[in-house]
């Protein structure tokens, strides 16, 4: 059973590290994909790099933050967070609301900045998966909450939002002691519903 324990939890050097070395990469790849447009646009070939260590920084702050708060306090508002995360999911397909770009209506403008609920989607539906398969063991049950999140995803359209989503909640699935029988049938639905997606999707 995958279980939420304890009341202190603390964020692991190693991931830490992990995540910057990653974060550096990723500096690396958008400078070589931007320097050009950055410069000609904005006369600073860094100009893209410079705006994304800003959210990099923000994120290890946020992330620190988080792994100080108890585990506890996760398994108590998994519904909450979770139900709110669905809500946005929601709203965000109105048109008003959502903001339309490229065909793909993900993002809430708030005024001082957007919020795509799908990333948070990602969040709250693991801690929500961890607290409910303490539970509930039926696959089926399973299989019915990951679709409704899937058609959620899909309607935005955001097919690697909708990828990742499946892969977390696959190993999520597992890590709560999933037999081997379970296993195959779920690789099957996962192979297909992939397969779907990639097949179906307009882009």
């Amino acid at each position: 059973m995958l279980r939420l324990k304890g009341n202190h939890n603390r964020l692991p050097t190693t991931i830490l590290i992990a995540g910057i070395l990653v974060a550096c990469f990723g500096l690396v790849a958008i400078y070589d994909a931007s320097v050009v447009d950055a410069f000609r646009t904005f006369g600073d070939k860094f100009h893209y790099v410079k705006q994304q260590s800003v959210w990099i920084v923000f994120g290890i702050i946020v992330a620190l933050i988080t792994a100080s708060i108890p585990m506890s306090l996760f398994k108590k508002y998994a519904h909450l967070l979770y139900g709110v995360s669905l809500f946005l999911m929601v709203i965000v397909l109105i048109p008003g609301i959502g903001s339309k770009f490229l065909g793909a209506r993900r993002w809430i403008d708030i005024g001082f900045t957007v919020i795509q609920p799908s990333e948070l989607l990602k969040i709250t539906l693991a801690i929500y998966l961890a607290k409910w398969l303490e539970q509930e063991r039926s696959l089926k049950h399973f299989l019915l909450l990951l679709g409704v999140n899937l058609v959620l995803i899909m309607l935005q359209p955001d097919l690697g939002t909708a990828i990742i989503t499946v892969g977390v909640s696959f190993m999520i699935y597992y890590l709560s002691g999933a037999r081997i029988k379970e296993i195959f049938s779920f690789s099957a639905v996962l192979v297909a519903a992939i397969s779907a997606l990639i097949i179906f999707s307009p882009y």
